[in-house]
């Protein structure tokens, strides 16, 4: 796989953006699956402009949110929360590369060390959280899931009635 993937245009500049702080494996996981690990992410913060933190809700339940400058790259990125469907609670980031323009250099930064403070208050939060116990939708919707997509598990899941 990993011989195909290294001919991919948009592989190769993920390899040359983020190369010093992931290894191949887990550039990998980010051409394929957009998912950092967090240790690895948190490195990636510290040596970018972040420009947006909040809490806020997605399809899947309610995540962190941040959107960042690596390297003239303009990133969202979510992850720190609780997956509904998946009845988890998910510490790792997907991250996605969005549209760059000037006004996004003009949104001020925010310090690391308050991102950091964020964070660590967002993991101590989830970590109170107890999980609801394992149901037929949640075993469906990792099986599901982990076999295609997020999205298309939902959508079949919704299809069969078990959402």
């Amino acid at each position: 796989m990993l011989e195909i993937l290294e001919k991919n245009k948009e592989f190769k500049e993920l390899k040359e953006i983020f190369g010093e702080y992931l290894n191949i494996k887990e550039i990998e996981n980010l051409y394929l699956y957009y998912k950092i690990p967090h240790k690895k992410f948190l490195k990636i913060l510290k040596n970018s402009q972040i420009k947006k933190v909040s809490i806020d809700y997605n399809t899947y339940g309610e995540f962190m949110f941040i959107n960042f400058i690596f390297k003239g790259h303009y990133y969202h990125s979510y992850g720190l929360g609780l997956h509904e469907y998946r009845n988890r609670i998910i510490f790792d980031w997907e991250i996605w590369e969005n549209f760059y323009s000037e006004k996004i250099e003009k949104i001020p930064n925010i310090p690391y060390e308050k991102v950091l403070e964020k964070i660590e208050k967002r993991i101590k939060d989830l970590e109170k959280i107890k999980l609801l116990e394992d149901n037929e939708s949640n075993l469906m919707y990792n099986l599901l899931a982990d076999l295609v997509d997020e999205d298309s598990a939902l959508v079949e899941l919704e299809d069969l009635g078990l959402i």
